[in-house]
């Protein structure tokens, strides 16, 4: 099937049986239940409502998207017959029932949408993900809350990978719930120099950011939220210099713009940086973790703030650090 299959209502049942499915099935409400039995499945599923229950029995690298909870299970090949999944599963809202992957999470290409679970909602209590294989690829993860923090969104239920649990933010795992602080755009619950190579990844290729879609695949949704640092709705160059005060006074940060901040108590994960209040030493400093590809974007960034402050003590110091660092 190449086509599309288009039902604007509720649906209590859908099977789709077959060698191929290239097409896209398009549920407008809920979808009861639904089984799949194709062997190469690169086409999509797409629910406007709650999924009450989806049974891929054989090979599957297509797409899932559900707009509302999953209210019941997904269940991707069995143990006696694993299934990598190899596409995307979304989840607009809660997942209140289990995810299961009987094979790994597989991204063949290394580039893509391939192997991501992605929950822009909670992970109930009442729900788990478990994937019997592993995290194949760089680019493949599970992340909880993709696009964007969401004090309502929790990382309740369990992640098993591999026989083994984890219950929250696991970076290194490229599993992902992602944190509440304002600069963290390494989503390791701290804004330190590490996050700035990749705040400036993203300030320099904003809106898309491919550079830091490759290397952070899970928290690309969420870009937006760590990287807007003075929070109106994009990132561009004025985001640097709230992004800096982050780093050396979060409190500082905190009280300027207190509609951004969101953790609690508000100057947490920070590192609080001292000495960066001296043109030489923030020059220092991005020398020392700034890509030199994008040392220039630093450069401009400074150049163009120092035009905006002008004449001031804060228009000097980025003047001084666009000298030091042409």
């Amino acid at each position: 099937m190449g086509g599309v299959i288009q039902v604007g209502r509720d649906l209590d049942y859908l099977y789709v049986a077959g060698y191929s499915l290239a097409g896209q099935v398009r549920v407008g409400g809920t979808l009861r239940t639904c089984v799949v039995l194709w062997l190469d499945g690169s086409g999509s599923i797409s629910v406007g409502g709650d999924l009450n229950g989806l049974a891929v029995h054989y090979g599957w690298h297509g797409h899932l998207f559900v707009g509302g909870d999953l209210t019941g299970s997904i269940q991707v090949g069995y143990p006696e017959a694993p299934v990598d999944l190899a596409g995307t599963i979304a989840i607009g809202a809660k997942a209140r029932g289990p995810i299961h992957v009987t094979g790994n999470l597989r991204d063949p290409s290394e580039v893509g949408d391939e192997g991501h679970i992605m929950l822009l909602g909670s992970l109930s209590d009442t729900a788990s993900i478990t994937i019997d294989g592993t995290l194949v690829g760089s680019t493949t993860f599970v992340c909880v809350d993709y696009d964007g923090y969401d004090a309502g969104d929790d990382f309740l239920g369990v992640v098993w990978v591999d026989g083994h649990p984890y219950h929250g933010n696991t970076p290194l795992m490229r599993i992902y719930e992602v944190t509440c602080q304002k600069g963290d755009l390494t989503n390791d619950s701290l804004v330190n120099a590490f996050d700035i190579d990749p705040f400036m990844l993203v300030l320099t290729e904003w809106p898309d950011c491919p550079g830091y879609r490759q290397r952070f695949s899970g928290l690309y949704g969420s870009r937006l939220y760590h990287a807007d640092m003075n929070c109106d709705g994009t990132v561009d160059l004025f985001d640097l210099d709230p992004f800096i005060l982050r780093l050396t006074d979060p409190d500082a940060y905190c009280a300027e713009f207190p509609d951004c901040e969101q953790c609690v108590p508000c100057g947490g994960g920070g590192e609080g940086l001292s000495g960066l209040n001296a043109p030489g030493a923030l020059a220092q400093f991005f020398r020392t973790h700034v890509a030199p590809e994008r040392l220039p974007i630093v450069v401009q960034a400074a150049d163009e703030l120092a035009d905006y402050y002008g004449n001031t003590p804060h228009g000097l110091l980025w003047r001084a650090v666009c000298e030091a660092l042409r």
